[in-house]
């Protein structure tokens, strides 16, 4: 089966084929059409690389923006009564904080 073969080899890594049987000046041409297109790919494949690697850097910039806005600026101006982040205190649900009701409007 044609498109059997045809699978098999753009599995093994033949990144096109003709549909026809060129030769001489309509092969060359038909090369460089081939050629063109899948360096227009490429290109179009690195520019969304490269637009997703911005937005995930943008969005830690972000992170750790808010992070240290409310750790570092709002804990003091707002509520200096809350503790500083403290990395060695275990994650989970807070139950108690002086001054504070928990849980509760």
């Amino acid at each position: 089966d044609i498109t059997a073969i045809c699978m098999h080899l753009l599995r093994q890594g033949l990144d096109a084929l003709l549909d026809d049987e060129p030769g001489g000046l309509e092969l060359a041409l038909a090369l460089q059409i081939k050629m063109a297109g899948l360096e227009i790919s490429a290109e179009r494949m690195a520019r969304q690389l490269q637009r997703r690697h911005a937005v995930q850097e943008r969005m830690r910039f972000l992170k750790d923006s808010t992070y240290h806005l409310l750790w570092g600026y709002a804990r003091t101006r707002v509520a200096p009564s809350i503790p500083r982040d403290d990395p060695s205190i275990a994650a989970g649900s807070v139950t108690q904080l002086p001054d504070f009701d928990i849980g509760a409007f």
